[in-house]
């Protein structure tokens, strides 16, 4: 059994301030855009946005995807609780401000400075300490399905492979 994820249908500009609390819910959203505003130019994985009036089936269209990325999107809600689906773990404020950095470039490399900052805002500890809690963290979100990657001298990429995905690589 499948669980319908709500899209939120936003006016754009108008409800700007909306936007910006779904986002921070894990809500995701369908900006209708009026004909003669500009829309958004940092537009999330979790919205999309289409010019009004639009088709019905076209906004039904824009929806869909957007539940459908939405059940695989992992989010954390106001308690420090990490879910993907019907799965979850409560994270430390450390591992929750990590996160926190990693979702909001969900897929993206996110530089190790960046992270660093947003675990550690009143100044830097050394890569060790990230280090460590990168490993801890790793092993606290696999049974989410949740991976972080660590690119090279970059910096670090979380990705979501769902559980039921099998792994048909033989290296």
């Amino acid at each position: 059994m499948t669980t319908a994820t709500a899209v939120a249908l936003l006016r754009w500009p108008d409800e700007a301030e909306r936007r910006a609390e779904l986002q921070r819910l894990g809500i995701p959203r369908l900006l209708m855009v009026a004909a003669d505003t500009s829309p958004p130019t940092d537009v999330s994985t979790d919205e999309d946005w289409v010019r009004v009036p639009a088709d019905d089936a076209d906004i039904r269209a824009r929806v869909a995807l957007l539940a459908d990325t939405a059940t695989a999107r992992p989010s954390i809600d106001e308690f420090g609780v990490l879910s993907v689906g019907t799965s979850w773990v409560a994270l430390s404020h450390i591992d929750e401000a990590i996160m926190r950095s990693l979702l909001d470039s969900f897929r993206t490399t996110v530089g190790r400075d960046d992270v660093r900052a947003a675990a550690w805002p009143e100044g830097s500890r050394n890569g060790r300490v990230l280090d460590t809690h990168m490993h801890r963290l790793r092993n606290r979100i696999a049974p989410l399905g949740l991976t972080i990657h660590t690119v090279r001298r970059r910096g670090f990429v979380l990705d979501f492979t769902p559980a039921d995905a099998e792994d048909t690589d033989t290296n």
